[in-house]
């Protein structure tokens, strides 16, 4: 009798620990998309304030808010005058991004002052071609992936309560 409860409590401990795999899981693959999503509006607004004012980044980054670039620390501090290349660079280990994703940002924000308005510009724009459809594939993955984390774990349980039984 206390083998069999023993058993039974192990059997919902492992099932307790999958299910919290799959919503820690399910939770990173969103923070994922969440912060490639911000970085892309961060390159448009950067776009923007070349465009139109001739910003540099600290004054581009100023104003600016963003609650996933904030957590990262990629906004701390605003008036350190830190180049873009290096505020990337302090926060890369805390990024989820894909990996395709974050060597492209990387090379972006490394390359980000070198060129003039025109040249920045141009560059923002090939840098916004090449992410948006790895981004574009991230989301469509998205619901497979959580499915299968989903279905996995479903399985699991169910077959470890069949060798209980």
């Amino acid at each position: 009798m206390t083998g069999a409860v023993f058993r039974w409590v192990g059997a919902m401990l492992v099932i307790s620990v999958l299910i919290f795999f799959g919503r820690e899981y399910s939770g990173f693959m969103r923070r994922r998309i969440a912060e490639c999503e911000s970085f892309l509006l961060l390159l448009k607004r950067i776009k923007g304030e070349i465009g139109r004012f001739l910003s540099t980044p600290s004054e581009i980054l100023k104003n600016y808010e963003d609650e996933n670039l904030k957590r990262l620390g990629f906004l701390e501090p605003r008036e350190s005058g830190m180049s873009l290349g290096d505020r990337f660079d302090s926060c890369r280990d805390k990024l989820s991004l894909p990996l395709e994703i974050k060597k492209r940002l990387g090379e972006f924000f490394s390359r980000f002052g070198e060129n003039y308005k025109d040249g920045e510009i141009s560059q923002i724009e090939y840098y916004l071609e090449e992410i948006e459809p790895l981004l574009n594939e991230e989301r469509r993955a998205l619901p497979d992936r959580i499915k299968l984390v989903k279905t996995l774990v479903a399985a699991i349980s169910l077959g470890l309560i069949i060798l209980i039984l």
